[in-house]
């Protein structure tokens, strides 16, 4: 009878091997998707002055690292002020697992939409990801160029918040 394996013949085996890395590479990436990440909410506007708040809210079972950074859109795209390469490390906060904060803000001083961002990223210290896992299995197989292509590393996540409109914009400010 044999091995059904070596039955197959080198042309239905790579294909298998092929298929199965990606089975294995699908299940893998949906798998890291549906971890929850941290939401933005908007709360109710303040009566007194021009403060907005917002929530940042934590469901992950993991502690987050957080910036706080406005994007106003121009052209229709979403730029970021200011840029993530001038944040500090030493600036971030923390927001703990199934946590929220409220985050206070004076709206922009200029006509474009903005929205309120968190660039958040996993607090180090904390369990691995799959994708760190995977990634570190890579690195002791001697396939780090496969982890440098794949991107398998800890990686931040822009957390948007709601669209707003700008005062100036809605108040009709500087429009002819």
């Amino acid at each position: 009878m044999g091995d059904p394996f070596l039955n197959l013949g080198k042309r239905r085996l790579a294909c298998a091997i092929v298929l199965a890395s990606v089975l294995v590479f699908c299940a893998w990436w949906i798998v890291d998707r549906s971890e929850p990440r941290p939401q933005i909410y908007q709360n109710y506007p303040s009566k007194a002055g021009r403060t907005v708040w917002f929530t940042l809210t934590n469901p992950a079972t993991v502690s987050y690292d957080y910036w706080i950074l406005n994007e106003f859109k121009s052209n229709g795209i979403w730029n970021i002020y200011p840029p993530q390469q001038v944040m500090h490390w030493e600036d971030r906060k923390q927001i703990p697992p199934h946590q929220s904060v409220t985050i206070s803000m004076t709206p922009p001083n200029r006509p474009e939409k903005w929205r309120v961002t968190a660039n958040c990223m996993r607090t180090p210290g904390g369990p691995p990801t799959l994708a760190t896992s995977v990634g570190n299995l890579l690195i002791a197989w001697n396939l780090s160029w496969v982890v440098e292509k794949l991107e398998l590393y800890e990686k931040g996540v822009l957390v948007p918040g709601p669209e707003m409109q700008s005062e100036i914009s809605s108040s009709g400010a500087g429009n002819p």
